[in-house]
Parts: C-alpha cells; sequence; structure tokens
C-alpha cells in the first residue's frame, strides 16, 4: 500500500463524515419544521389527515435508513486512532467498506419483497431524496394551509369590520350579516382540519369575501353619509318625509294653477308637472329589493336625488303661477295710484282720461285678464298721467 492509498482513503473518509453530519442537520431542520407540529397535534381529516399519515411514515423510513447508513459510517470511522489519524493497516479495510453496499432498510420496504443493499454513496443519494420528498410534501401541505388561513383571515377581519359598522349605525347586526356569519363558520371549520381540500370550497368562501367586502363599502358610505347629515335620518326615512312634502307641494301646486287659469288668460299657465306617484311607486320598489337600506344605499341615495330635484321644480312652478297672479295684482296697485295721483292733480276731470280710468279699472278686475295687453294699456295710461 502506497501513500496515495492512505490520503486516498483519508479523503472519502472525511468527505463521507462531512455528508453524514451534513444529512443529520437535514434530517433534524426537517423534524422542526412548523407544519409537521400542525400535523403532529392538530385534529386532521380528509385529504390531509392521509397525506400526514404518509409523510409521518416516509419520515419514519428515512431515519431508519439514515441510522443504517450512520451505523455503517461510524464503524468505519471507528477505525481511527487516538489521535483521529487512520492508520496504515486500516486502509484496505476502509477501502473495502467505502465500495462494499450496506443493508439500509431494518425492516423491509413496503415496496420491496427483500432487503435494499446500497452502497454508502447509494444510501446517502436515497436518504437526502426521501428528505427531499418528505419536504415537497410538507411544503405542500403548508403552503395549503397557509393560502387557506389568509382567505379565513380575511374573511374574519372584514367580518369584523362590517359588525362594527352595523352596529354603529344599526345598534345591532343585520340578518344578512348573520346569514354571511354562518357562511363563513361552515367554510372555515374543514379548513382548520384538512388544508389539502380547502380549495374546493375557496371559491364559495371568495364568493362570500366579495359580497363581505361590498357589505363593508356600503356601510362605510352609510356611516359618513349619516354622520354628514347631523343626525338626519338614514335615506329611507328622509325620503319617506320628502315624499310626504311633495305630495303637499303637489296639492298646493294644483290650487295654485287652478287660480291662476282662472284670473289669467295670457301668458296661460302650462299644466303642471307632477312626481309624486312615480317616485313613490320606485320607493316601494326599492323597499323590495333584496337586502336593507344599506345593500341598495345607491338606489335609496339616487331616488333622494331625484325627489330633492322633483321637490325644487315643483316650487319653481308654484312660483311661476304666483308670479302670474302677483303681475295682474301689480298691475292693479300701479293704475290704482296713478288715479289717486290723477286725481291730486285735478286730471280726473279730463272726460277722456276719467273714460280710460274707467275701461282700464274694468279690465283689471275681469277674469282671465290678458297681463300683457293690460301692461301695454296700464304703461299708456301711466304716460298719459305724466304727460309724456
Amino acid at each position: 500500500m502506497d501513500g496515495n492509498d492512505w490520503f486516498t482513503a483519508e479523503q472519502r473518509l472525511l468527505t463521507l463524515l462531512r455528508d453524514r453530519k451534513a444529512l443529520r442537520s437535514d434530517l433534524i431542520r426537517a423534524e422542526e419544521e412548523p407544519v409537521l407540529t400542525f400535523l403532529s397535534f392538530s385534529p386532521l381529516s380528509g385529504a390531509t389527515e392521509q397525506r400526514a399519515d404518509e409523510v409521518r411514515e416516509l419520515l419514519d423510513r428515512v431515519w431508519r435508513q439514515f441510522d443504517a447508513y450512520d451505523e455503517a459510517v461510524q464503524e468505519i470511522a471507528d477505525m481511527r486512532n487516538n489521535r483521529d489519524r487512520l492508520p496504515r493497516r486500516a486502509v484496505p479495510e476502509v477501502l473495502r467498506r467505502l465500495e462494499d453496499k450496506v443493508v439500509v432498510n431494518r425492516v423491509a420496504d413496503p415496496v420491496d419483497e427483500d432487503d435494499l443493499r446500497l452502497t454508502l454513496t447509494e444510501a446517502a443519494d436515497l436518504v437526502r431524496a426521501k428528505r427531499n420528498e418528505a419536504r415537497e410534501a410538507l411544503r405542500t401541505i403548508d403552503g395549503h394551509r397557509t393560502e387557506a388561513n389568509e382567505l379565513s383571515q380575511k374573511a374574519d377581519r372584514l367580518m369584523r369590520e362590517a359588525t362594527q359598522l352595523e352596529t354603529r349605525l344599526l345598534n345591532r347586526s343585520s340578518h344578512y350579516l348573520e346569514q354571511l356569519w354562518v357562511d363563513v363558520a361552515r367554510l372555515t371549520l374543514p379548513i382548520t382540519t384538512d388544508p389539502l381540500a380547502w380549495r374546493d370550497s375557496a371559491p364559495e368562501m371568495e364568493d362570500v369575501c366579495r359580497r363581505l367586502a361590498e357589505r363593508c363599502e356600503g356601510l362605510r358610505k352609510a356611516v359618513l353619509l349619516v354622520s354628514e347629515s347631523d343626525g338626519e335620518e338614514v335615506p329611507p326615512d328622509t325620503i319617506r318625509q320628502q315624499l310626504a312634502m311633495l305630495g303637499l307641494l303637489e296639492s298646493d301646486l294644483g290650487e295654485r294653477h287652478a287660480h291662476a287659469r282662472a284670473r289669467v288668460g295670457n301668458p296661460c299657465p302650462p299644466e303642471p308637472v307632477t312626481y309624486c306617484a312615480e317616485l313613490e311607486d320606485e320607493r316601494a320598489q326599492i323597499a323590495l329589493n333584496e337586502g336593507d337600506w344599506v345593500d341598495n344605499l345607491d338606489d335609496w341615495l339616487s331616488l333622494r336625488q331625484a325627489v330633492s330635484e322633483a321637490v325644487e321644480d315643483v316650487r319653481f312652478q308654484i312660483a311661476s303661477r304666483s308670479g302670474l297672479l302677483d303681475w295682474r295684482e301689480r298691475l292693479r296697485a300701479d293704475a290704482t295710484a296713478y288715479w289717486a295721483r290723477a286725481e291730486r292733480l285735478g286730471l280726473d276731470r279730463d272726460p277722456h282720461l276719467a273714460r280710460r280710468w274707467d275701461e282700464l279699472n274694468t279690465q283689471l278686475y275681469s277674469a282671465p285678464l290678458d297681463l300683457e295687453d293690460a301692461e301695454e294699456k296700464v304703461s299708456e295710461f301711466i304716460r298719459r298721467i305724466r304727460g309724456e
């Protein structure tokens, strides 16, 4: 045996010991995976329970294979002397054992009828491959569990926000939100025990999250609306009150219109435009929609805007008819005031002017009155008194 044989044996043995140490560390880290703790101490069901059993069995097999490998490596390492050096007389035996095959299954592998015999290098590769297989299985379970927990936590966060907003706005939780609570609980329970199967319920859970997000958005808008209204009633109540006021205004409009049509012939006021009946039908339809007023907030706000615009228009129509009557009263007042002035000036003795006053006074108190014609005649009467 030459020095090269000793150097080769020493280097291969050192490499083997380093590989054994690294392999042991990898296996220990695999045992410390948080997901493995979850699989070991949490109640499991379904596909996750089956997969967990497979992973635990795989890790047990890996440790048995590593123990066989470790024992064979240790037997070779024990050939070193007290100074931790390989005696030259042991080199042939070390080189032989490094090439020999060892049994790496203490019990028969389920897929093999006979014990598995491998060289130490092949045994290390097998342990490493099985370790990686177990790690990938753990990562798959952990990935599903993480995704499931994130979705569950999202639903829980949205549910808590919606509950707080509803309590602030309605002093209670709505039936709609209570039903969503039931859905979340029903969908979350399997996730905690079978994360591998969570994707079967993920679409439904995502739909629940979507509905919760929409509910929260509507509640936030509703809370802001109520806070900005300084204690004003919620939209359905304010709309009901506005519609009642609109009905009174339209009744007043009808009376003003009839009064104006009876007393004014030109310009003739158009037929009044009313809105109350149509808007009341729309209010009743929105009230029949699924959900409460928060779910239909946009519809309620749109209706409230339409009611407000209708109120303004009806008030404008009332004002326009009142304006016609005020016009008639102004013409009467102007004519009367200037005739009184004519009397003070002695112009009432003018028979032509006196006749014009009698004709004008009769016209101004006739109905229906042509305001435009009366305006022209009153202006002419005033000019004559002024001497223009």
